[in-house]
């Protein structure tokens, strides 16, 4: 904590992973790695999309391609439950925004990861359930360690 030499990461799990996401596309980041698991939506590199699904109807000073490639370029790791692909459920954002990205959060995660490539770790039998997403061993793979 506080040591600049020391290797620090960021882990968020549904809310979490879906604020880190947004995070990474805005500001700059200095973690080894970034681990989003289960969001429920993600800003895809889509100008005709509204900011948080996409890009657009931002001030046109955080449209522009350096901040995209920033974001490509952060070490980040999409973390799925196989099992996370109910399409209802408490904070399950089911609007037609978010069902663009897919109808579940797996699907999204999924067609999130192909857009720009980074590193996608899959649990299987695992749904939207935090401590056992974090417990899992594959959690090792999506830091990075393996």
């Amino acid at each position: 904590e506080g040591d600049p030499k020391r290797d620090h990461y960021l882990i968020g799990h549904s809310g979490g992973g879906q604020f880190l996401t947004r995070y990474v596309a805005m500001e700059p980041i200095t973690a080894k790695r970034v681990v989003a698991a289960n969001a429920g939506t993600y800003p895809f590199a889509r100008l005709d999309w509204d900011w948080g699904y996409g890009f657009g109807k931002l001030p046109r000073d955080l449209q522009n391609e350096d901040r995209l490639k920033k974001m490509v370029e952060t070490p980040m790791t999409i973390y799925l439950g196989l099992a996370d692909n109910l399409p209802k459920g408490e904070n399950f954002d089911d609007s037609p925004e978010a069902n663009r990205q897919g109808k579940v959060r797996l699907e999204r995660g999924r067609n999130f990861f192909e857009s720009f490539n980074w590193t996608k770790v899959e649990v299987p039998n695992v749904g939207h359930d935090a401590e056992l997403m974090i417990n899992d061993l594959r959690m090792e793979k999506a830091l990075g360690f393996q």
